[in-house]
């Protein structure tokens, strides 16, 4: 009964990762095929795989594949010549963005020197 189930979650993870490779890459011929024959070349590859454990890592590992591309993947989309739109869904990741400020002063310094630099006027190129 076990592997009935664990059978049916190997298809439901393989339909939703084709699901939404077809929403992400909407209207991308190139980008479609491509997502479609890895997405089979890795199935494929772990066709032969038996042990329930290391099939419900797969399983899992797939499903994690399918949010990263649900969340993180962006298409651009030519409106006009040289000018995009990107497509952003529901389910895509926004991160709240810090507009840049040309005149704050860094809060220290961002590493120190260990010691002189090669440029050092002082310096040599024959010293050892």
């Amino acid at each position: 009964m076990a592997s009935k189930v664990l059978r049916s979650e190997v298809l439901a993870a393989f339909r939703k990762l084709h699901k939404t490779r077809q929403s992400v890459f909407r209207d991308d011929i190139r980008a479609l095929t491509a997502a479609r024959q890895k997405i089979n070349e890795e199935f494929r590859k772990n066709i032969a795989v038996t042990d329930e454990s290391a099939i419900k890592e797969l399983v899992d590992f797939a499903n994690a594949v399918e949010h990263e591309m649900r969340t993180t993947i962006i298409q651009a989309v030519e409106v006009e010549p040289g000018k995009y739109q990107a497509r952003i869904t529901k389910d895509t990741a926004l991160m709240e963005n810090v507009e840049f400020d040309v005149n704050k002063i860094p809060d220290g310094p961002t590493r120190k020197r260990k010691g002189p630099c090669c440029q050092d006027p002082g310096q040599s190129a024959n010293q050892s």
